[in-house]
């Protein structure tokens, strides 16, 4: 699994990628795991979806912060001749 994961950088969240043990586990968890050990990943599972969905929140603003400061420069000149 850990090969698929290497795969796939660029296309999942920075975070995943640099710990693709939780991609592992989940996988494992479905079908394997016993539900204590289920339990027992559930915080560190819980904390790496916040830091994923966080990344991904950041990488959209900064996204939008880029587009509307190139509309802005393409904007200047046009508007002041």
């Amino acid at each position: 699994m850990d090969e698929k994961v290497q795969l796939l950088k660029g296309h999942v969240p920075d975070f995943l990628y640099e710990n693709r043990k939780i991609y592992s586990v989940l996988s494992k968890g479905i079908h394997e795991l016993s539900e204590e050990a289920c339990l027992a990943f559930f915080e560190p599972l819980k904390l790496s979806l916040k830091i994923m969905l966080e990344e991904e929140k950041v990488k959209k603003e900064e996204l939008a912060l880029k587009e509307a400061a190139s509309r802005a420069i393409a904007a200047f000149g046009t508007e002041n001749q």
